[in-house]
This record gives C-alpha cells, structure tokens and sequence, in this order.
C-alpha cells in the first residue's frame, strides 16, 4: 500500500471516529444531553435550521466558557427544552456582543422547563440574563443562580431568567 493511500486511509478512518464522539443522541425524537460537547452539538443543530428539535438533560453540566446559544438573530428557538432537574453551569461573557445568555430567542412555541443555571455573565453591553436573552415562550420550573457583573453604562435591561419578554411571555414556578 502506497504512503498517500495509507495517510487517506488513516484520515477517513480518524474522521468516522471523531464524527461517532460528537453524534447527539437521539430517542423518540428527544435529543439527550449529557455533556458540554452535546449541548454545543445540540445549539448547532437548532442554529442551523432545527428550530423545533426537543431535547432533555440527562447530567449536569458544566458548559465552561463556550458562548454558543441556542437560537439566534433571525431564528428562535421553537422546541421543547426540559433540563430534566438538571444543572447547567456557565461561565459566558459578552465580547462586544448585545445579548449573552443560554438561550438567544425563545418564539412563541418554544418550552423550556425543570432547569436550572447557575454561574457568571460578564458584560460590557445590554442585554444580559441566565436562560434567555429575548423570549416569548413559556419559561417554567426553573431556577437560576448566575451573577452578572456588567460595565455598561446606563440602562443595560439584564434580567435573571430574560432579558427582554414579549407579549405573551410566560415564567411561571421560577426562582
């Protein structure tokens, strides 16, 4: 076997393994998350067109000071997002950015519940919070620990669980 067939050989097979570490798993249709790498995995997904996709923790976890949200500019977060009793640490900051949270938009349809995020937001601009930086969803059951520590001067509208709630927003059960 040739140098260049071999090296090719070597680099399909160290791409089906590094593609099979970062599968998201998926049962009836929920995608089970349990670790950083899946919640990344997971914000990728809906990121890219999945706004709809259901998931469930299954472990704590602690996201680090990765800042992928889920959700973004121009596409909320419409599905069902149960953190299963679970805890979700983050450690996220603004970088020049408006708007740092867990979640950037939670639409009309879109559910999260049992959650809980705890942890620090560092920020030099507006809109701040631990679950969503804007929702018009329904927040339920969940709690939240995060400090944000802010530089913005003036009226930086930050907000424990949302920054900014539409009309129809619902946070019921919350701490």
């Amino acid at each position: 076997m040739s140098k260049k067939l071999l090296n090719l050989c070597l680099a399909a097979l160290l791409s089906v393994v590094s593609t099979a570490a970062w599968a998201l798993s998926e049962v009836n249709g929920v995608y089970q998350i349990g670790t950083e790498d899946d919640l990344k995995a997971f914000a990728e997904l809906v990121n890219g067109g999945k706004a709809d996709a259901r998931a469930i923790l299954t472990a704590d976890i602690d996201k680090g000071m990765d800042g992928t949200m889920i959700g973004r500019d121009g596409l909320d977060y419409q599905g069902v997002f149960d953190g299963n009793g679970h805890t979700i640490t983050i450690n996220l900051f603004s970088d020049g950015y408006q708007g740092t949270a867990l979640f950037r938009n939670v639409g009309v349809r879109g559910l999260i519940q049992n959650l809980k995020v705890q942890g620090t937001i560092t920020s030099d601009q507006k809109l701040a919070a631990g679950i969503a930086v804007w929702s018009s969803g329904i927040i339920r059951g969940c709690y939240v620990d995060v400090t944000v520590n802010s530089s913005f001067a003036g009226d930086a509208t930050h907000g424990g669980i949302v920054a900014v709630s539409s009309r129809g927003t619902v946070i019921e059960n919350c701490l």
